[in-house]
């Protein structure tokens, strides 16, 4: 990162192979993060702007999502590239669906203080560490969301429920009875 522009050289040699403009602000490049399959680059900056680009083409794959700190100072993907963490100087970190760019659920807080995110290999736990020393780990797992969402409701989940807590997956209102 140079000047808000993600730079990607070939290692070892150093050749440019391409010069992103990030964010498209005038903000620096806070944060990257290439999903598994290598065909998505997340680019975050300090105004908490976030951006998914082609890293073979640079072009912006949508508009910029607006996370909820000021600065994004980590991004990571789930290992199926399905949904973006991120973390800032908040104390906070959120879900996002790379495909609708919509975040998931309320933000996952933690002490007021930086903090960075990190997926585990399978995707189902993050991990947030702050700078006060302290590490969360986060069950983000889709299939131990709708279990405990039926377990409060105590009942099948409404379509409308299904696609707020969990977007983009399809809709399968059973807990266990009809």
């Amino acid at each position: 990162m140079d000047d808000g522009k993600v730079v990607l050289t070939r290692v070892p040699d150093g050749k440019l192979l391409h010069e992103l403009t990030g964010t498209g602000g005038v903000y620096p490049t806070s944060a990257v993060a290439f999903a598994p399959d290598g065909k998505t680059l997340a680019a975050a900056d300090l105004t908490g702007k976030v951006r998914l680009l082609d890293p073979h083409t640079g072009k912006s794959r949508g508009p910029a999502w607006v996370a909820e700190d000021l600065a994004v100072i980590s991004t990571s993907f789930s290992s199926d590239g399905s949904v973006l963490a991120t973390s800032g100087r908040g104390g906070t970190a959120a879900l996002w669906d790379v495909g609708s760019g919509k975040r998931i659920g309320a933000p996952l807080t933690g002490p007021p203080s930086q903090g960075v995110a990190a997926f585990d290999s399978t995707g189902h736990t993050l991990a947030t560490a702050f700078s006060d020393g302290t590490v969360l780990l986060w069950d983000v797992d889709p299939a131990s969301w709708l279990k405990r969402a039926c377990a409060v409701a105590g009942r099948p989940l409404t379509q409308q429920e299904w696609q707020e807590f969990l977007p983009g997956r399809p809709y399968k209102p059973s807990c266990g009875t009809p």
